[in-house]
């Protein structure tokens, strides 16, 4: 019978009645505002659809996986009213609805693999050069680049030197950062993996690697430690998600210097210009002028750049200059008349981005900006070569300001939060204080205190400070010495050992092993990664299971030999006593018949025992009788009788 009825979208009972929808006049915004919700009220439009969101708790970051997939998860009213028509079977019984959704899903699988990509469902262990990885900070699929990795194979320190134990059946990716500093410290780091802990390890080249990438890459187990990255500082977002929340990387401790960007001049020119290195100094240009630091247009910019000019163009920045100022910026202090201020030389725009051209404009230094990128390290060594004064753009550590005896040119001190006006915008940012050091962080694999435990440990202890790479930096080609990554890394080792070697204890460096091992002995514990000394209750013993050692109770009848390495029975007569840790003679009235017995034994009626440590008792001679156990004597008989 026809009929018309009131209902709801989506739902099964239209579908299952054949039932299409009733068009009114289209709903538009407001139009039912009036709605009074009694039959005579002014409503004159269709019902409203109301969108169903998609909602999660704040704990779901979690679960970054999950997370990704209901962000992208789309299913429309065609699709559920698919899912409700699976309801029903061909033969009429019902399904449920996790039945009928099964279905639907089996049969769009298509549809549903784009909301679960393989990055989350079936991720990889072992990625290779574009291979999808899921990245759980950015909450996106992103494709993995494999670095070239070799393995290291120079020896630093052998016979008496090294460490005794081979574990070269495990290899530790070790990840290498490109700047001197960095290979540096983490060449020592590898020395002492492999010569002092045995280890096999394979350096995984970094040097096209965005150091902010850490977290999906050792995620994906492209390298196990990573000795320097400046990315992970305590709090930030991506060292939360990753070491915090998905867990899949560890924090090793800060290695013990840390990298810090500024501007720098030669420290000859100090000597009569007592403040070149103080940034109120650069408010005018009388003095550096009469120093003898060159103003805009001194150098010719184009002619240094040749075919690379410009470095700084409005195409990747918009705050480089144009005209006469491109390849340069300038201040506004400086835009009317720059030939009449001073020049401060930069290398790229890209690298620290307008932090110091912000502190030029806002603190009124009376400066142009020129960017010679590549070019700048030489033009810095010939203008030091001809004692012509510059100030200039570099980091630290670095062994350029070794060769030119440079020191950093000072700003308002930087304090935890001054630098979050920086926009990297050169023309609207509003810094005020000097760039701040980045804290070098140690990072490992969540699975490196289980594949490399003495590894784990000793990355754990490992420091390196500022003067111990400038030290490195002086021996290397590139600060001045003769020696390359190895050499330089490991000269250093040699002169400073004792330190290194308190990174490298015994305990894990040349481990006693069982049995040659005693109580008092420093041993390392894979469990808690720490060096402990070997302690056991006087009743236990010590005992070896692979390379872990451990105390353990003596089995029953035995007690602890004076070593505590091993287990002894109590002879015949004897029996182990209250506390375990050796045997006592059985008391008079007492036996113990074999060697190994737990306890003594009373003697029996008709027996006695009048010494100590007796293996038997012995029977009450005729005449006497003992009637009671554990007797010491037989007593006599009384007059006219006797025993029998």
């Amino acid at each position: 019978k026809p009929s018309i009825y009131w209902y709801w979208l989506p739902d099964p009972v239209p579908a299952e009645i054949e039932s299409v929808r009733l068009a009114y006049p289209d709903f538009t915004a407001g139009c039912a505002a009036g709605n009074t919700k009694t039959p005579d009220g002014p409503v004159m439009c269709d019902y409203p659809e109301t969108a169903m969101k998609k909602l999660g708790s704040a704990r779901l970051a979690q679960a970054p996986e999950a997370l990704y997939m209901l962000q992208r998860l789309e299913i429309t009213s065609p699709q559920i009213q698919g899912i409700m028509s699976n309801l029903t079977a061909s033969d009429g019984t019902s399904r449920t609805y996790r039945e009928a959704a099964c279905l639907f899903a089996q049969s769009h699988m298509d549809l549903f693999r784009k909301f679960v990509p393989d990055c989350i469902a079936k991720p990889l262990v072992a990625p290779q050069n574009g291979d999808l990885v899921f990245d759980a900070e950015k909450l996106e699929c992103v494709a993995t680049t494999v670095y070239n990795k070799s393995n290291f194979q120079h020896t630093c320190f052998s016979g008496q030197d090294a460490g005794t134990e081979d574990r070269s059946a495990t290899t530790v990716r070790v990840g290498l950062r490109p700047s001197l500093a960095s290979r540096l410290t983490t060449t020592v780091a590898i020395i002492l993996l492999k010569d002092l802990l045995g280890y096999t390890v394979e350096v995984v080249d970094l040097a096209g690697a965005p150091p902010a990438d850490w977290g999906p890459e050792m995620s994906a187990l492209l390298y196990d430690v990573d000795i320097t990255n400046a990315h992970a500082a305590p709090g930030s977002s991506a060292y939360r998600q990753y070491t915090q929340v998905a867990k899949t990387v560890l924090d090793l401790g800060e290695v013990g210097w840390g990298e810090r960007y500024g501007m720098y001049t030669f420290s000859p020119n100090l000597d009569t210009h007592l403040n070149a290195d103080y940034f109120k100094y650069w408010q005018g240009t009388s003095a550096p002028s009469a120093a003898g630091y060159p103003k805009f247009g001194d150098v010719d910019l184009p002619s240094v750049l040749g075919a690379s000019f410009p470095v700084c163009s409005r195409t990747d920045f918009s705050w480089c200059g144009s005209g006469a100022l491109e390849g340069y910026w300038a201040p506004p202090q400086c835009l009317a008349q720059p030939s009449g201020c001073l020049e401060f030389f930069m290398d790229s725009p890209a690298r620290n981005t307008a932090y110091f051209e912000q502190l030029t404009r806002n603190l009124g230094l009376v400066v142009v900006h020129g960017y010679y990128g590549s070019k700048l390290v030489d033009l810095l060594k010939q203008r030091h070569t001809q004692g012509s004064p510059t100030v200039f753009w570099h980091w630290e550590p670095s062994p350029l300001l070794a060769l030119l005896g440079a020191v950093r040119v000072s700003f308002p001190d930087f304090s935890l939060g001054c630098n979050t006006a920086d926009n990297q915008d050169a023309n609207s940012g509003e810094l005020l204080c000097d760039a701040p050091e980045a804290t070098m962080m140690k990072l490992g694999t969540a699975r490196l205190p289980s594949h490399a435990p003495e590894a784990a440990y000793f990355l754990t202890q490992f420091r390196v400070l500022k003067a111990d790479v400038t030290s490195m930096m002086l021996m290397h080609s590139e600060g001045g010495g003769t020696k390359d990554d190895n050499d330089a890394a490991c000269s250093f080792m040699r002169q400073n050992m004792d330190t290194f070697r308190t990174f490298v204890p015994t305990c894990i460096s040349r481990p006693r092993v069982f049995p040659n091992v005693d109580i008092g002995d420093t041993v390392f514990n894979p469990d808690s990664l720490s060096c402990e000394t070997l302690t056991c209750p006087e009743h236990q013993v010590l005992v070896a299971s692979g390379a872990r050692v451990f105390c353990q109770d003596c089995s029953k009848g035995l007690v602890p030999s004076s070593n505590q390495k091993d287990c002894s029975f109590c002879e015949a007569g004897t029996a182990v006593g209250p506390n375990r840790t050796q045997c006592v003679a059985c008391p008079p009235g007492d036996f113990a018949e074999f060697r190994g017995s737990t306890e003594c034994t009373q003697c029996a009626k008709g027996r006695f025992s009048s010494g100590i440590g007796q293996t038997i008792c012995t029977l009450c001679a005729e005449g006497s009788y003992s009637n009671s156990l554990g007797q010491t004597a037989c007593e006599v008989c009384g007059s006219q009788r006797t025993t029998h």
